[in-house]
């Protein structure tokens, strides 16, 4: 039995592979003496199987059932076979807007169960939702506690607070309640996969090689630090791959660094590990494009490293809007480096990246010629394409949140933002700046999903790469996989529940 139980899936995203926060945080208790037992596919869930877990894996001795909510969504496995073929990526779709891909009364009755047979069971959720979407925590009353942040102090403490008997309060608990990981720590942390995780054969598996991003985007809301800081030990990062080679046979990782490449020092590291491991390695990951318009020997260490999906964060080609957010490369600089890229890689390295619409230096024309150019460019094989997401300042969420500049001032970069509460218990965002509203963008983003371009696009770049290839899908094929390709997607669906029933069967759920 175990002193603390976790749930978790990706089951919003193409292919399956591990989250990365719940095995952490399982991880660092683990490292002070905790039992836990963290399981996966839990949108295949129902009454018996949750029942299951309760009776099969939980005593006096288990404090908490936590749930991992960062990439819980409401689809279900039943849903796979159509939902690849018509999904867009505007944002408006309320199955993110959720903390358990159930119902929250279907869950109230799975939880009674729980606390019925032990009343001093906790209920943990954390994510990275847990401090964006706060208004939604009113529809979930039978969840004790709230965990925001990164948690690798956090989920001790509690732990040990609970098995002291203590009452914590109902404020969402973060590094602010009990102090963060320090980078010394950080730089020798791990997964701790064990044989209860049942780990398949060669299955991809996340790698948090660094923490945090050294830039300063004006939008962007992710977790800041200095530059070659917060990166793992060189030889602990190659001790740690072997372990994992030899005891499960993983050579292939979904790295969920925010850029892998972000200096020539990482990725001159990165380089040197994984070329003379005594195994060959692959990897997919995002990383940072610009260097690499005059970095063409990064280009080959990248390729001879192992990668097979590359996700960049481009964002934009207007020029007018580099040098309000913080991102100064201009569009011939991008495409200089995505043509240096192609032309060494070829097919063998699928490209993808993000675009958002909508930035500060941007009108209504300019957003139209980048779905433009990106319909028409020939170097990318797979896109997102989001409308600008300001939100709402709170300063007291400040901290979990590591605030953008234009969310903390957004009239200084000319927007005007209202926010409205829907029936559902999240908040609408619309934002107003020259002749672009985010409705607005939406509609364009939308158009554009109905042509041929949205069509051939892959959507098996980034870590869907790795994803599908935990389903068996090789190189060859997931450069076909696009929603011209019914049959992929039928086969890919048909996988992803065959895998999940394998993956039960072996926790006897």
């Amino acid at each position: 039995m175990y002193n603390a139980i976790f749930f978790t899936e990706c089951n919003g995203s193409i292919g399956w592979g591990r989250d990365a926060g719940c095995y952490t945080v399982s991880s660092r208790l683990r490292e002070h003496g905790y039992t836990t037992k963290v399981i996966d596919f839990f949108s295949h869930f129902d009454f018996k199987r949750f029942k299951n877990s309760i009776d099969n894996f939980a005593d006096s001795n288990t404090l908490i059932l936590g749930f991992s909510s960062t990439h819980f969504s409401t689809l279900k496995p039943k849903d796979w076979y159509t939902h690849w073929r018509t999904d867009n990526r505007t944002r408006k779709s309320d199955m993110w807007n959720v903390y358990f891909p159930f119902e929250p009364t279907e869950m109230a009755e799975w939880i009674t169960y729980a606390k019925s047979k032990y009343p001093k069971l906790k209920v943990i959720v954390g994510g990275q939702k847990v401090a964006q979407k706060q208004a939604l925590q009113k529809k979930y009353p039978f969840v004790d506690h709230w965990v925001g942040g990164m948690a690798d102090v956090s989920i001790v403490e509690i732990l040990n607070e609970l098995k002291q008997g203590k009452t914590l309060s109902n404020r969402i608990k973060s590094e602010h309640d009990y102090g963060s990981i320090s980078e010394h720590d950080f730089n020798y942390s791990k997964i701790h996969w064990n044989d209860d995780d049942n780990i398949f054969p060669g299955e991809a598996l996340p790698l948090e090689v660094s923490r945090g991003c050294p830039f300063k985007c004006a939008f962007c809301d992710y977790r800041k630090k200095e530059v070659n800081t917060w990166t793992l030990d060189k030889t602990h990062l190659r001790n740690m791959l072997i372990e994992n080679y030899e005891r499960f046979g993983v050579s292939h990782y979904m790295i969920t660094d925010f850029q892998v490449n972000e200096n020539s020092d990482k990725m001159d590291m990165l380089f040197n590990v994984f070329t003379t491991l005594p195994f060959k390695i692959t990897w997919a990951g995002f990383g940072r494009l610009d260097i690499l318009a005059t970095k063409t020997d990064m280009i080959n260490q990248i390729y001879e490293s192992g990668c097979r999906s590359m996700q960049w964060g481009i964002e934009t080609i207007t020029d007018a809007v580099g040098p309000i957010i913080g991102k100064v490369t201009r569009r011939d600089s991008i495409e200089t480096a995505l043509e240096n890229c192609k032309s060494v890689w070829g097919n063998d390295i699928i490209m993808g990246s993000g675009f958002v619409l909508g930035l500060p230096g941007e009108d209504l024309n300019s957003c139209k010629n980048v779905l433009k150019w990106i319909s028409e460019q020939p170097w990318l094989d797979a896109w997102e394409i989001c409308p600008l997401y300001i939100g709402q300042y709170n300063a007291n969420k400040a901290y979990t949140i590591d605030y953008s500049r234009m969310q903390m001032d957004p009239k200084k970069f000319g927007y005007d933002i209202s926010l409205t509460l829907n029936t559902k218990g999240y908040y609408i965002e619309d934002w107003y700046n020259k002749d672009m509203s985010k409705s607005v963008i939406i509609k364009l983003i939308e158009e554009m999903q109905t042509g041929e371009a949205w069509q051939r696009r892959l959507m098996t770049s980034y870590l869907g790469y790795s994803r599908c290839s935990n389903l068996g899908f090789d190189h060859n094929s997931l450069l076909s996989a696009n929603k011209y390709n019914t049959k992929w997607i039928e086969e890919h669906a048909r996988r992803y529940i065959e895998l999940g029933a394998k993956y039960l069967e072996k926790n006897k759920l």
